[in-house]
């Protein structure tokens, strides 16, 4: 129920459907990219700040609270993602020691 509610809201705003992976949302405008990665209720989202913003007023919208963090570096699914010179770095180092020690 909650997927279908969400990709119909992320379809009707321009992003389609990887068709490997529908949990993989995307959008081109402008000669950009924007990456939505969709996993339960966390929404993993790779746009410039004029699509973050769009995107965060029309989830408001729809759902009328989010929570919504902007960084150039976070912590995702045991991933550490950061973004630095127009690229994405993306760690597992303390995921993978954190396993090796439990």
């Amino acid at each position: 129920l909650w997927f279908a509610l969400l990709t119909k809201l992320l379809f009707a705003k321009g992003y389609v459907a990887s068709e490997t992976d529908r949990c993989v949302m995307r959008r081109e405008s402008g000669g950009l990219i924007f990456c939505i990665l969709i996993y339960v209720d966390d929404l993993l989202v790779f746009a410039s700040q004029t699509e973050t913003e769009r995107i965060r007023q029309f989830l408001t919208e729809a759902f009328t609270t989010i929570t919504m963090s902007i960084s150039n570096s976070i912590s995702y699914l045991g991933m550490q993602l950061l973004w630095k010179d127009r690229c994405f770095i993306v760690d597992m180092d303390f995921y993978v020691r954190q396993t090796l020690t439990d």
